[in-house]
């Protein structure tokens, strides 16, 4: 009996070596033999809104992943755009990482250039565009776009809490933030609160507007006017307005090109405010008082790039969550789900497509996972799949393969 214990603690002490051994090969093989390989050259198109993070953010993914990249950097912001080039050709080689500035006709013919993989971060209208231009060269594309982005207030929020956050982040930027929350749902009887914590937050941090180095201006006169134009359409229309104004400043101010949180009631849908993404201080509120309703109108615009919940109850937020599709959500706060989530960030539909951040999946992003398989015990079997079939078992297998029973 000793003996026959003795040569089972044996049989099973080579089994484990045997089952290590082969795990380790298997890890081995599966790390250096199957791996993500460098696209090649990378083009990055950067907005203006952000002209150093979302050139970089993807840059530094891309080239972790192997890759050369040349990012076009907005023309809308030219001195920080000669500055990036500055530092980008002292720290890298042009054939690591270069920087190209110009008009706008220098960026269609960036886009249209033979990718390897392009990267915009933009409008929708535009990432259009550039869908076009990479068509010719069937370059594959990440677009970063944007949207109307809701928040939905629900019933039992923290009123104060969620309209001191969603107007200060309203305000970020002025506005110029592609997942900032562009329109709110709030239950019609806690309109008043809403607006009263949301305005007196901004004018608490922003006593005065014009000459205020902490408030952001429009980026230039053109969209200055656009913003402008959808609230004096609003305004036309009898719809009602407050604004967050402390210091009693002549706002708009076209000269500084400044724009007060401007908070929008319930206008009609067909008007400009409530069609078009803002990106700019300005907030819409649409009351409710069925949370279906709020569902409704949300699927029936395209979807949006971010969506934000506040409140305590999980079978409504779930309620939410599964009933709309956007980019990424976020509960109880603003833009968190941007580089919080292992998942990556990323649009759908209207608002994106493809995702990046997040470590992982940013590098595969960049990179092509090919496969490499030597074949090798099995390589003696595998004619039986090779025409002409002749026998049963292999007319069996293939047709099982495929989904057809005998």
């Amino acid at each position: 009996m000793s003996k026959l214990i003795k040569d089972v603690n044996i049989y099973t002490r080579m089994f484990k070596f045997t089952f290590y051994v082969l795990l380790h090969f298997y890890i081995f093989f599966y790390v250096f033999c199957n791996c993500s390989y460098p696209l090649g050259l990378v083009g990055i198109m950067s907005p203006f809104n952000a002209p150093v993070s979302l050139a970089f953010d993807p840059a530094i993914e891309a080239i972790a992943g192997g890759n050369r990249v040349i990012m076009k950097l907005s023309e809308s912001t030219p001195k920080t755009a000669a500055f990036m080039t500055k530092l980008v050709g002292k720290y890298f080689k042009e054939t690591e990482l270069a920087c190209v500035d110009g008009d706008l006709e220098v960026s269609k013919r960036f886009a249209a250039l033979d990718w390897d993989k392009f990267f915009f971060t933009g409008g929708s209208e535009v990432g259009k565009k550039i869908l076009s231009a990479a068509a010719d060269h069937l370059t594959p594309v990440i677009l970063e776009l944007g949207g109307k982005s809701p928040c939905v207030v629900l019933k039992d929020a923290d009123i104060k809490a969620a309209a001191r956050k969603i107007g200060q982040i309203r305000v970020m930027n002025s506005g110029q933030v592609c997942i900032s929350g562009d329109y709110a749902f709030v239950p019609e009887d806690k309109l008043e609160d809403f607006i009263s914590h949301a305005v007196g937050i901004v004018e608490e941090k922003f006593p005065t507007i014009i000459h205020n180095m902490d408030y952001t201006a429009i980026i230039d006169d053109r969209n200055y006017n656009r913003i402008v134009g959808y609230i004096d359409e609003a305004r036309a229309a009898g719809v009602r307005i407050i604004q967050a104004n402390a210091g009693g400043e002549k706002l708009p101010d076209p000269k500084t090109r400044k724009i007060p949180l401007t908070v929008v009631v319930n206008p009609p849908m067909d008007l400009q405010v409530a069609r078009y993404e803002i990106f700019g201080p300005v907030l819409t509120v649409f009351t409710y008082n069925s949370l279906d309703h709020v569902i409704k109108t949300i699927n029936s615009n395209e979807k949006p790039l971010a969506l934000y919940i506040f409140g305590k109850s999980r079978s409504q937020i779930n309620q939410v969550v599964r009933n709309t599709s956007s980019g990424g959500v976020t509960v109880n706060d603003l833009l968190m789900h941007a580089d919080a989530s292992k998942m990556g960030f990323g649009g759908v539909g209207y608002s994106g497509m493809g995702r990046y951040k997040g470590g992982k999946i940013g590098f595969l992003a960049f990179t092509n996972p090919k496969s490499v398989v030597e074949s090798g015990l099995m390589r003696r079997f595998t004619h039986i799949f090779q025409p002409p079939y002749t026998s049963d078992r292999s007319r069996k297998m293939l047709r099982n393969m495929v989904g057809m029973k005998e």
